[in-house]
């Protein structure tokens, strides 16, 4: 991603497009997106809750895609 680094797309979500899971801390870095994390913190005093420690939990993400980069999700 231009904007995000190395992300997952995810896809074949109906009415949606470009949800990526990327690093990120705050709520007010996504717009749909999904940010990985290995806790959950209030970090900026706004009330809503962060994630903590968002970019070495995606880089373990990114290593189970493995290099297809494809990771399966059902629901």
């Amino acid at each position: 991603s231009p904007k995000h680094g190395q992300v997952l797309h995810i896809q074949d979500v109906d009415n949606r497009s470009m949800i990526e899971i990327h690093a990120g801390n705050y709520t007010r870095q996504i717009q749909g997106c999904i940010l990985p994390g290995d806790s959950v913190k209030w970090l900026d005093g706004d009330k809503i809750p962060d994630v903590t420690n968002s970019k070495n939990t995606l880089r373990k993400i990114l290593k189970l895609a493995g290099e297809s980069g494809t990771i399966r999700i059902w629901s």
